[in-house]
């Protein structure tokens, strides 16, 4: 069985094992509800349309990054794409893709002009610049329009390149990314 999240190979008897769950209220959740959720709500247990036990971790937690770094041997990045909106300085719509990186020893943002489906550029020194200063002037609001959050196994992840682990994520929007990123 396939935890796809994280691309691992498991089975729900170890997959049970490995987060520290009890083997009895998963298996009665199963057999009474065909649905598990854990109290954190990190994992859950579904039944699919053919029968087979659906194993997920939710990523809606950064401190699941830290779990999952410490149950399974290959460690994890997690990249969590936000798009934002405001306005600039004139009252024009502005919209950024903010790409968050969190790992191990490793935390950082990564900006970029354009959101949705408009077109994408990487942001300036000066650009940086400007999106903060919206950011503090409250012109930006950074409740995300919507938000994407993938794990990135480490063998798969390069600091200066980490642009190149956004091809094998499946974006909707990945046709409106600069060209340096699919080279």
């Amino acid at each position: 069985m396939n935890l796809k999240i994280l691309d691992i190979e498991t089975t729900i008897d170890q997959f049970i094992k490995d987060w520290e769950l009890n083997e009895d209220d998963v298996k009665s959740s199963l057999e009474n509800d065909e649905y598990f959720e854990d109290d954190e709500q990190w994992v859950e247990i579904t039944k699919s349309d053919d029968d087979s036990w659906v194993l997920d971790i939710r990523d809606g937690h950064y401190e699941v990054l830290e779990k999952i770094n410490s149950i399974y041997s290959q460690k994890y990045f997690l990249f969590v794409k936000d798009v934002v909106l405001g306005q600039n300085e004139d009252g024009e719509d502005v919209e950024f893709t903010t790409w968050e990186i969190v790992g191990p020893d490793f935390d950082h943002d990564h900006i970029l002009k354009g959101g949705g489906n408009s077109s994408k550029s990487i942001c300036s020194s000066e650009e940086i610049e400007k999106f903060n200063e919206l950011m503090d002037e409250g012109l930006i609001d950074y409740i995300p329009k919507y938000q994407e959050r993938h794990f990135i196994k480490s063998d798969d992840f390069n600091e200066k390149t980490w642009y190149k682990s956004l091809k094998n994520l499946d974006l909707n929007d990945w046709d409106t990314y600069p060209s340096d990123f699919k080279s």
